[in-house]
């Protein structure tokens, strides 16, 4: 059974006394559950009251934290070192993918939330920070995360790979420079990609010393995936292989 007091309750239990029908039933358990909650003595609304401030301070409080340690994520770079803070691709041709560009980069800054907070560096630098604790330690293994240190190592790796990555899609004479600027112990690391002109195929020919197997191959050249004009990409040429193997393999050439 739910109680309230108020004219205004009295009221609208009044003009829902003739309510007979369930939906009408529910839409007055309702108004009873609603008066309920609002419809209280001056001491329960104190208590919420303290109750919603109380809320509101650990609210502000936690986002505080959070704000303070976030500007200082580099507290556990050691000495002499820099923190990994932001990397960019820059490149004008908009025909080489971006995205795909980016998965041949080695090191990559730490994550954040809402590109603002690093919060799993947070929970690191927090884990690691003050008097030991088994629960801080463990927590800050599970989801914390250490800073991502520069390493030239692994620039150099990278412009290794974003140069095959590219001379695979056709463009051999790109030329690939890293930069990095420096700032109170963090590192903004900027690859710039001159992609130049890429390589296109500009006529197939097919060096088949067997006859019959020429003769196969030739006459099926409309399937080819190699078209003159096109950009010259490993990735595709892989494919016409692959194609072409099919091809013998269903007039019973297995062992080519």
């Amino acid at each position: 059974v739910v109680r309230a007091t108020g004219p205004v309750l009295i009221h609208s239990l009044r003009s829902c006394s003739g309510c007979e029908d369930k939906e009408n039933d529910g839409v007055r358990l309702a108004s009873y559950v609603i008066f309920e909650l609002f419809c209280t003595t001056k001491r329960n609304r104190l208590k919420r009251t303290g109750y919603h401030k109380m809320l509101f301070r650990l609210t502000a409080f936690a986002i505080i934290t959070m704000i303070v340690a976030s500007c200082r994520p580099t507290r556990l770079v050691p000495e002499g070192s820099s923190l990994l803070d932001h990397v960019k691709v820059s490149c004008p041709e908009k025909d080489i993918n971006l995205e795909e560009l980016e998965s041949y980069i080695r090191q990559k800054p730490n994550k954040r939330i809402l590109y603002v907070f690093r919060f799993h560096l947070m929970l690191y630098n927090i884990s690691n920070t003050g008097k030991p604790r088994k629960w801080k330690t463990r927590f800050g293994s599970i989801v914390g995360e250490e800073p991502v240190i520069l390493d030239n190592a692994k620039t150099e790796k990278s412009l290794k790979q974003i140069q095959a990555y590219l001379r695979n899609i056709g463009y051999y004479s790109a030329v690939v420079k890293d930069s990095v600027r420096m700032r109170r112990k963090r590192a903004d690391l900027y690859y710039n990609i001159d992609a130049g002109q890429p390589h296109r195929i500009n006529d197939v020919t097919y060096d088949i010393p067997d006859p019959a197997i020429a003769y196969l191959v030739i006459q099926d050249t409309s399937s080819s995936l190699l078209k003159r004009g096109e950009k010259f990409d490993s990735d595709i040429m892989q494919s016409e292989r692959v194609r072409i193997t099919h091809l013998l393999k269903q007039y019973g050439y297995y062992t080519i």
